[in-house]
């Protein structure tokens, strides 16, 4: 083989490798841009839905604050009746009654204060999770980004090529396992919100029955 045919054989292998870096480049940079853009909406739509959450926790703690003004005065009306029943022992009956519900109600009461607060505590740890999540996946685009830009792979070095590949398969498997954890804590939270709309359903239906 003469000079010519090994600078030719040299051209074209250099010609494939600079086509394949950039075909790698522009994959990555088009994988890296959409998860960029995905992560911002679910960011923003987190804060919405922490926001809505918590303007629907509000109103329930003011119906619970309501429920316990009404709870006080129903001890108040009971205090009455004892006054005006005293000498009636079926009114006493009934009046003990009154007593044993109005308990009943209170402890009622009290184990769904409870609940709701221990599931308002939970969505706002798994809410910190989340704002947290979104941190770290910002942090590592950024990072991923800035490796890319500052060790250019358009030269002819199979070593920042090899380096480059490895980047991208460990921040896509991140990647991955970051859009699993943000399906199960939103999953949890979903699950937290209808356990809180159970027991203020239960309250407010043992409220009217009475």
């Amino acid at each position: 083989m003469d000079y010519t045919e090994k600078r030719e054989v040299k051209k074209s292998t250099w010609l494939t490798k600079k086509l394949l870096a950039i075909v790698l480049m522009s994959l990555m940079v088009l994988v890296i841009v959409g998860g960029t853009v995905f992560h911002f909406k679910t960011k923003y739509a987190l804060e919405d839905d922490i926001q809505n959450l918590n303007t629907q926790l509000e109103g329930r703690e003011s119906e619970l604050k309501d429920l316990g003004v009404e709870l006080k005065d129903r001890e108040g009306e009971l205090q009455t009746k004892e006054g005006e029943l005293s000498d009636s022992n079926e009114k006493r009956q009934q009046l003990a009654k009154d007593k044993n519900r109005i308990e009943a109600e209170k402890n009622e009461l009290a184990n769904t204060a409870y609940i709701l607060s221990q599931t308002v505590d939970i969505i706002v740890e798994a809410g910190n999770d989340l704002d947290a999540l979104l941190l770290e996946d910002d942090d590592r685009n950024r990072d991923f980004i800035g490796w890319m830009v500052d060790n250019s792979i358009f030269y002819e070095d199979n070593g920042t090529l090899y380096a480059a590949e490895t980047r991208y398969a460990n921040w896509k498997a991140y990647m991955i396992w970051s859009d699993n954890e943000y399906k199960r804590i939103t999953a949890f939270v979903d699950q937290a919100t209808d356990q809180i709309e159970t027991q203020v359903n239960k309250l407010n239906n043992n409220t009217q029955l009475h």
